[in-house]
């Protein structure tokens, strides 16, 4: 893989684009993080929310509008684009004041409590999948028509939104902090870089030619076991914790059942993450070849729009707050 890697660097200089870019983007990324779990943990749960809301709005609207431009430039102006990408945009601040009175409770551990968030974050975190379904239908419909082309670009950018609203609505509803979504990030950068270079120098039999012609099922292979070992390395301590029973029984007698039970669980999570990312990277490809475009801009050099480097978070982000409401579930049982 040293040897791959390195030679594509030395003959490709757009590699060497892709890698600086991304570079950048995880070191502005991850201070964002850190600024975010710091205030939640120093501050108050309720300033981190604020800030959370603020950012992803921001990163929505920048989305609605890539998305729009794709779909509508030929018939929109682009202060008609930028004015519908702001009313898109704000989405997740509409939801997070709809939610407002269901937010932190007296109890929040409590079965009642967790019970009535579920009943609006199950529903909020399964409407992208409710979007992609009407993408999909819209995508039957005869795109050289202009309002086609718009209406599929303004429901594509409502799904994009829609996934980005699970993140601070969470954090409204006290399910889940800021960690859990760090951590799906980190896999799906490992996934996808994974699928990337396996792809190139042993990649051999196309995923979907069709959608994206570079993927390979040999990348999409590693891709997934690649989220699997990183999500297994990064939970590794609370696995050995799990299978030493707690602190409170540290040698029980079924320790290395316990063992290979948590670690397969951990690795298939980890895998699921890989595979649900590459799904959303096939939609997004879908709606791009349906409004005949590659990239989705220009905002990352070497690796195109803010749409081309979400499309794998997008769904997870959803699958995340799923998950994190079953764990909550599950632990007040």
């Amino acid at each position: 893989m040293a040897e791959v890697t390195a030679g594509a660097l030395k003959d490709n200089p757009e590699i060497r684009q892709r890698i600086k870019t991304a570079a950048f983007a995880l070191t502005v990324l991850v201070l964002t993080l850190v600024a975010v779990f710091l205030v939640e943990v120093n501050w108050s749960r309720d300033a981190s929310f604020v800030m959370t809301l603020l950012l992803v709005t921001t990163v929505g609207v920048v989305f609605a509008y890539e998305s729009l431009t794709l779909g509508s430039a030929a018939v929109w102006s682009r202060r008609q684009r930028l004015l519908v990408a702001i009313m898109i945009g704000f989405v997740p601040i509409v939801l997070a004041t709809v939610v407002r009175p269901f937010g932190f409770a007296d109890n929040p551990s409590g079965r009642a409590d967790v019970l009535t968030r579920g009943l609006i974050l199950i529903p909020a975190a399964f409407a992208p999948i409710i979007a992609t379904i009407i993408c999909l239908v819209l995508g039957r419909l005869q795109l050289e028509r202009d309002m086609a082309r718009i209406a599929l670009a303004v429901v594509f950018a409502l799904y994009g939104v829609l996934a980005m609203a699970s993140v601070p609505l969470s954090a409204r509803l006290g399910v889940v902090g800021i960690l859990p979504f760090a951590v799906m990030m980190l896999i799906v950068m490992v996934s996808d870089t994974a699928a990337y270079f396996v792809g190139r120098r042993w990649g051999k039999h196309k995923l979907a030619p069709r959608l994206s012609p570079k993927k390979t099922w040999e990348g999409f292979l590693a891709g997934i076991v690649s989220a699997g070992v990183t999500l297994l390395i990064l939970l590794s301590p609370w696995v050995l914790l799990f299978s030493f029973g707690g602190l409170e029984n540290p040698e029980p007698p079924t320790f290395w059942f316990s063992f290979f039970l948590s670690s397969v669980v951990v690795v298939l999570l980890g895998a699921l993450v890989g595979i649900v990312g590459t799904l959303g990277d096939l939609f997004a490809s879908w709606f791009k070849r349906r409004v005949d475009a590659k990239d989705s801009g220009r905002l990352f050099p070497g690796h195109g729009g803010l749409l081309d480097r979400t499309d794998s978070l997008l769904p997870n982000f959803a699958l995340v707050t799923v998950l994190s409401f079953a764990a909550t579930r599950i632990s007040i049982l």
